[in-house]
C-alpha cells in the first residue's frame, strides 16, 4: 500500500491536499481540493472524519461454563480496547484511564491558527487502518522564506495523533524542502520543538493549552531557519563531508557492510546531484550536506516492512537520522540555536 495511507470503507485513500500548496503528492494518491481548506473541509475530503471510542473488554469467568462475562483487568484497572467506530478495527488495548483524542479535536488545533490568519490548511491524512492521523498547515509570512536566494524554505505547523497508544497528540514546527512533493515535510528536532498532549485526564484542557502555546513552536521554527542560514555560509570540504556522513549514519571507516556502503554512496551522490543541490548556498556547504541526508530519508531510503515512508521520515528512524545529522553540523561549526 503506497505510503501506508489508510483507505476508507468506500475504498478511497484517506488523504486530502490543497492544490494551492501542492500540485501533486509524491505517492500520487488522495483528494485534491482547489484553494485552502478549513478543518471541517479537510476532514470530509480526506475521509478522516471517523471517530474512535474506548470499549470495555470482557472474558468468560469460566471457560467451560456459559456464565456472565467479567471485565478484563490490567493490573488494578479495567482494560479497554480503542476501536474505530466505522470499521470496527481495534487498534490497541489500554486501561480505562486512556482518553481517546478524536481527529476532529486534533484538527481544531490547526483551525485555531487558521482563524487567527496565521496558517492555511495544506494536507490531512491517516495511516495504516486509521491508527495514526496527521495534518499540516502552511505558515503565512510577509514573503518567501529563503535560506539562500532560490532556496525557499516553507514553514508548517504539523499535528500528529495516535489511536494505538504509540503516539500522543503532537504539534511540531516542520520545514518542507521546496523540491519535496510531500508538504507534511520533515519534522524538526524532537526536543524543544514539539508540544505533546497525553491521552489521559482532562484532555480538552491540555488541547486548549496547546493551542495557546503554538507561538513557542513558531519561534523555534524561526530560530531553526536562522541556523540554516548559518549552515549555508559554511564551506565544507570533501574530508569534512566524509567524516560527517560516517558519524550521521553511525558507521566507522573500514568497517562498512555492503548495505551501509550503499547508503553512504547514495548520500555522496545526492550531495552533488540531489534535488536543488545546484543552488548557490548548497553547493559545497554544510546546508547542502544536510539536504543530502534529508533527501535520502525523504525519497530514497529502503524501508523494511510496510512502505510507510511518511512515518519513517517524520516519526521513525528517518527522523532520528535527520536530527542526528542536523545536530552534528550545528556542533561541528558551533552554530547556536538561539530563539
Amino acid at each position: 500500500m503506497s505510503a501506508n495511507l489508510n483507505f476508507t470503507p468506500a475504498g478511497n485513500p484517506a488523504f486530502a491536499y490543497s492544490r494551492a500548496a501542492l500540485e501533486r503528492p509524491w505517492h500520487g494518491l488522495g483528494t485534491r481540493v482547489d484553494g485552502y481548506m478549513t478543518a471541517a473541509e479537510a476532514l470530509a475530503a480526506s475521509g478522516c472524519d471517523y471517530t474512535v471510542k474506548s470499549v470495555p473488554l470482557y472474558r468468560k469467568a469460566h471457560e467451560d461454563l456459559d456464565d456472565t462475562p467479567v471485565r478484563v483487568k490490567i493490573g488494578a484497572r479495567f482494560a479497554a480496547g480503542i476501536m474505530r467506530e466505522d470499521t470496527g478495527a481495534v487498534f490497541c488495548t489500554v486501561t480505562d484511564r486512556y482518553v481517546p483524542i478524536q481527529n476532529r479535536e486534533a484538527a481544531e488545533v490547526l483551525q485555531a491558527l487558521i482563524d487567527g490568519g496565521e496558517i492555511k490548511f495544506t494536507t490531512m491524512g491517516a495511516l495504516g487502518e486509521g491508527e495514526k492521523f496527521f495534518a499540516a498547515g502552511k505558515v503565512l509570512s510577509a514573503g518567501d522564506e529563503c535560506v539562500v536566494p532560490g532556496d525557499v524554505l516553507e514553514k508548517n505547523i504539523c499535528v500528529f495523533n495516535g489511536h494505538d497508544a504509540s503516539l500522543s497528540l503532537t504539534i511540531k514546527a516542520c520545514h518542507t524542502l521546496p523540491v519535496c512533493s510531500n508538504t507534511v515535510g520533515i519534522a524538526l528536532k524532537e526536543d524543544g520543538n514539539a508540544i505533546r498532549v497525553l491521552h489521559l485526564g482532562n484532555v480538552q484542557k491540555r488541547v486548549d493549552m496547546a493551542k495557546s502555546t503554538l507561538g513557542i513552536v513558531r519561534k523555534k521554527a524561526s530560530a531553526m531557519q536562522r541556523a540554516y542560514h548559518a549552515l549555508a555560509k559554511v564551506k565544507m570540504s570533501d574530508v569534512e563531508f566524509a567524516s560527517f556522513v560516517l558519524k550521521a549514519f553511525e558507521q566507522k571507516d573500514g568497517e562498512l557492510s555492503p548495505q551501509a556502503l550503499g547508503k553512504l554512496q547514495h548520500v555522496y551522490w545526492l550531495r552533488e546531484n540531489g534535488p536543488g543541490q545546484h543552488i548557490e548556498g548548497r553547493v559545497g556547504t554544510a546546508w547542502g550536506a544536510l539536504n543530502a541526508v534529508t533527501a535520502f530519508t525523504s525519497h530514497f531510503a529502503k524501508l523494511r516492512g510496510s512502505n510507510d515512508r511518511l512515518s519513517y521520515t517524520l516519526l521513525g528512524s528517518g527522523a532520528a537520522l535527520n536530527q542526528r545529522a542536523e545536530g552534528l553540523l550545528m556542533k561541528q561549526y558551533n552554530i547556536q540555536l538561539a530563539a
